[in-house]
């Protein structure tokens, strides 16, 4: 199931942005080779604001 994860609610899915930012590295860096903005393991952009909601698969 997905879900809408709001800025007001960020802190309580840190693992799972988290992971979606590492996916989307794996992605767009590493596969596709793509030159994306990275900070570490992650790809973020200027589009992840906080202002901005996520859509997630829940990791569990």
């Amino acid at each position: 199931m997905m879900q809408l994860i709001t800025p007001d609610h960020y802190g309580e899915f840190i693992c799972d942005l988290a992971e979606m930012h590492r996916l989307r590295y794996r992605v767009f860096r590493e596969r596709l080779d793509w030159n994306v903005q990275v900070s570490v393991d992650m790809e973020i952009d200027e589009f992840d604001v906080s202002s901005t909601g996520a859509f997630a698969e829940p990791l569990s």
